[in-house]
């Protein structure tokens, strides 16, 4: 394996542990959450080869720490999330093409509202340094920091021995013109780049996204949504370039505070050139649409996700994805918590291409965890991974097994 990291990979690693002993000296108004688990899993075909291979079974060890800080003043809340990932499979050297997994994984996620009396600015940044793999194999269950996110794995295919890095910055403002009324403006930009240490199997690239809006309450409990976006997609080398333009109607509606439902309906329409070998111009369009429920009681947490979306992706085209995802957590008795999640996607090209690679994915993650004290937990689980991709001869399957024992500080009052 690979032992040489980026410097700033290592001052990501090195801020992100020390925030794990930063709570004591943190100012008032301010919480931090750590949490440290220690994890052994098992699995039968690592590598998702189609063909038996033998050498695809895999045992592995992560040790993964994050901490939760919370800042609150009057007007603000921020939440920042540092998270550091390390990761050792020593029968990986025997699998082709994974000798340069990537051992070390850095996180960084920000949530920060700032409120005026009739506006508000919220802020969603994320950064991420992974192994393809693991970009390329996401569990099901939803980012409690960005639930509405994407998270859609949007790599051309299995690989392994890329590092992805990727940055993302969405800040949406919203002014309340009326009792009724919200005017809205967000922007989505993101960047992704790969390391392969040799020969680089996938194309950076960059990507942004200018939505304007309009929010009408239709009671204290519904609103409907209208708006209108332009974008731009564009690999690194200028290989390849796409220009949006869409719009979007989207209705809400709010139970509780705890219980809702939300549905987006949108058409888009883009103008794809390619200059490699030769420049090429298309245009292609469609629509899409994504229902969202959530519940949540005092015991239970359930929430699911369904529809089309148009993202980008390292193949030089924004690919279709139709997805649905589940998550149900638990908590089963005092000591004893049940978490499972379900995730089944197909990604296709809008347009052909050669470098398409076209797939459909499904996982399912299922755990329970024991809190032996009020912080310290066993856990235990089963994943099921399953992968069909269109250039390949079948369709593979990965069962994973895993023991975990975990430190967690108390969580805040809700």
């Amino acid at each position: 394996m690979s032992s040489s990291y980026p410097d700033n990979l290592r001052a990501v690693v090195a801020a992100a542990l020390g925030v794990l002993v930063a709570g004591p000296v943190l100012a008032a108004q301010t919480y931090v959450v750590p949490r440290v688990e220690l994890r052994a899993e098992h699995n039968d075909n690592f590598g998702l080869a189609v063909a038996d291979n033998p050498d695809s079974s895999v045992f592995g060890i992560i040790l993964d720490a994050e901490a939760l800080i919370g800042i609150a003043t009057p007007r603000s809340q921020t939440t920042l999330r540092p998270r550091v990932r390390l990761q050792e499979y020593p029968d990986l050297d025997d699998l082709e093409l994974m000798d340069n997994f990537t051992p070390v994984e850095a996180y960084l996620d920000l949530r920060s509202t700032y409120r005026w009396q009739r506006a508000n600015l919220e802020w969603y940044g994320r950064f991420q340094r992974q192994d393809s793999y693991n970009v390329e194999n996401p569990g099901g269950a939803f980012d409690p920091l960005d639930p509405g996110g994407g998270d859609t794995a949007n790599g051309a295919g299995l690989r392994v021995g890329e590092t992805r890095t990727q940055f993302q910055l969405r800040p949406t403002f919203q002014f309340q013109a009326t009792e009724r009324t919200q005017l809205g403006l967000s922007v989505d930009y993101g960047s992704v780049n790969h390391d392969s240490g040799g020969e680089q199997q996938r194309l950076d690239y960059d990507h942004w996204t200018i939505d304007g809006f309009v929010t009408w309450k239709l009671s204290p409990l519904s609103e409907l949504t209208a708006g209108a976006y332009l974008g731009k997609y564009e690999t690194e080398g200028s290989i390849s370039e796409t220009e949006t333009v869409g719009g979007q109607l989207g209705f809400t509606h709010r139970w509780s505070e705890a219980t809702g439902i939300e549905a987006v309906v949108f058409h888009e329409s883009s103008d794809v050139t390619d200059f490699v070998p030769v420049r090429v111009d298309a245009t292609n369009s469609g629509w899409g649409a994504t229902v969202t429920g959530w519940h949540q009681r005092e015991v239970s947490v359930f929430r699911f996700s369904a529809g089309r979306r148009f993202v980008p992706s390292d193949d030089a085209r924004r690919a279709e994805i139709d997805q649905f995802r589940l998550q149900y957590d638990r908590n089963l008795s005092q000591r004893l918590a049940f978490k499972g999640a379900l995730r089944y996607e197909t990604r296709n090209s809008p347009l052909p291409t050669a470098r398409s690679d076209d797939r459909d994915y499904a996982r399912a993650d299922l755990s329970l965890e024991w809190r032996m004290t009020e912080k310290w937990y066993l856990g235990g689980g089963y994943s099921y991974i399953w992968n069909d991709r269109e250039q390949a001869a079948g369709s593979a399957s990965n069962n994973k097994l895993f023991i975990a024992v975990g430190y967690r500080g108390l969580a805040p009052p809700r």
